[in-house]
């Protein structure tokens, strides 16, 4: 359909481009032309767009705009010839873009029910360590906000890396301030050697050791070694508890009983 500069005839329709990059009709004319196949759009009389078409080599990619913001949700950039402001705020956000946040756990509920457990151990000044991962540094953020507002003392928080020679530094820092608690985020691969180095030092207990949802698995168990976390507890994602008998893992989803068997 026609879609030339003018009012718009009430007995006619125009072909417009939505932001789904799909032609439809529409009464009203589009405020804003475009090229299909460069994916820039402009105003209607731009000079840059009007030569292309007094050369005939425009029309046949010509579409039309609704609007700026249907224009670039389709995927069209804005013209630097006739819309320059516009242009060099497009070309900003694709030069600079805002940085990206990783993906993070809603943590509340474990963090609630690792504070009610630390409590009911009598516990207030407490040791943090986790992996560097994200998530894990979330979580031990989390935590320790909620600790901390509650008058509660963190004595040191301490992280390492997936992979290391040894994790001697960080396990003797951990236990350097004999804790009331320790409370660790991390993967089940990433806790293990830890905790094989912490028991190594003789001055850590895994039943004195609470731990997020992280944990939650039998892979837990088996990548640590046999009986090494026995006594272990912690936090479900749910806000349940889980708890390490021997080589086993066991569970209460219930996010208010904490008492094992």
């Amino acid at each position: 359909m026609d879609n030339s500069p003018g009012f718009a005839d009430p007995a006619r329709h125009y072909t417009l481009l939505g932001a789904d990059g799909r032609d439809y009709r529409s009464p009203e004319k589009g405020t804003l032309g475009g090229h299909r196949r460069s994916r820039i759009y402009g105003r209607l009389d731009c000079p840059s767009a009007l030569q292309a078409i007094a050369r005939g080599g425009y029309v046949a990619q010509r579409v039309f705009f609704a609007d700026a913001a249907v224009a670039e949700q389709a995927g069209y950039r804005p013209c630097g010839v006739c819309l320059r402001e516009a242009h060099r705020v497009w070309k900003r956000r694709r030069d600079d873009p805002p940085p990206i946040r990783p993906a993070v756990p809603n943590v509340s509920a474990e963090v609630t029910a690792l504070i009610r457990l630390a409590t009911a151990r009598s516990a207030n000044a407490i040791s943090l360590g986790g992996g560097r991962q994200p998530e894990a540094q979330y979580a031990l953020d989390a935590l320790e906000a909620a600790w901390t507002a509650r008058g509660g003392h963190i004595l040191t928080r301490v992280d390492w890396p997936a992979q290391a020679a040894s994790w001697n530094r960080q396990a003797h820092r951990l236990t350097d301030w004999a804790p009331d608690l320790w409370i660790i985020a991390d993967t089940p691969g990433g806790w293990a050697p830890v905790a094989r180095r912490l028991h190594i030092t003789a001055r850590w207990s895994p039943d004195r050791t609470l731990g997020f949802g992280f944990l939650d698995t039998i892979e837990t168990i088996r990548l640590a070694g046999p009986d090494l976390l026995d006594g272990m507890t912690g936090s479900t994602t749910s806000g349940g508890r889980w708890w390490i008998r021997g080589n086993d893992i066991h569970r209460n989803q219930h996010p208010t009983l904490f008492a094992a068997p």
